[in-house]
């Protein structure tokens, strides 16, 4: 019986174990898209640290651009007109008030490319 109490919880431990160090990991992967930031809308070169960002969609914040492009989108593909179809696609996929908050700047996630994507095709 003692055994068998002591093989259960060296198994529980393994799996605390793994949960742990699996929530770091996804935690450290997602950090980017979790922190908050203020964004300006500016169409121009931006100077940040002896790095040159240039504009490559005119209706994107630089923010916005960066966090596409850390999912693997090139913001230069992406339409620069939205068409009232795709407009109500993007509502359809992801509510008025996400839409609404991506048009005030805040950055699209994975999971609102991910919804939406079949729009951009619109």
């Amino acid at each position: 019986m003692k055994k068998l109490l002591i093989i259960l919880i060296i198994i529980l431990a393994i799996i605390l174990i793994f949960l742990v160090s699996g929530g770091i990991y996804a935690y450290l992967i997602l950090k980017p898209f979790l922190i908050s930031t203020t964004s300006t809308n500016t169409n121009e070169l931006i100077n940040t640290d002896s790095q040159t960002v240039i504009d490559k969609h005119p209706f994107l914040t630089p923010i916005q651009e960066a966090t596409l492009e850390k999912i693997g989108i090139d913001p230069a593909k992406l339409p620069t007109t939205i068409t009232p179809a795709m407009e109500a696609c993007f509502i359809e996929k992801l509510g008025t008030d996400r839409v609404k908050a991506i048009k005030d700047g805040e950055s699209p996630n994975p999971i609102d490319f991910l919804k939406a994507k079949s729009c951009l095709t619109n």
